[in-house]
């Protein structure tokens, strides 16, 4: 759970409240941004890897939920993002372009 930050009211005492649900969390330079329930993704799909302006490759994907939301993500490491595909992939159930174009999955 969230510890409340300098200033915030405390959190509510919900210890007795059964509502973990399992999540892909959106992260910016290790900051949580966003989440969604992973019941809700529709689709994961691999992007065109890019190139930043420090010439860094990016390695990206993106996942749609059934809210019509669409969360693109993006790594240094192609390792990191195939292992993501494939976990969002396995964990939601979903085939999607990515299992035949890299046949890893």
């Amino acid at each position: 759970r969230w510890a409340a930050l300098p200033g915030e009211t405390p959190p509510i005492d919900d210890t007795d409240v059964d509502d973990w649900l399992p999540r892909f969390v959106v992260l910016q330079d290790l900051s949580p941004q966003d989440s969604t329930l992973l019941s809700d993704i529709i689709e994961v799909n691999q992007l065109p890897s890019f190139k930043r302006e420090d010439s860094e490759m990016r390695y990206a994907f993106c996942i749609l939920t059934r809210h019509g939301l669409r969360y693109e993500c993006s790594s240094s490491s192609k390792i990191q993002v195939d292992s993501w595909l494939s976990a969002l992939q396995s964990d939601c159930k979903l085939e999607s372009d990515t299992s035949t174009s890299n046949g890893s999955i």
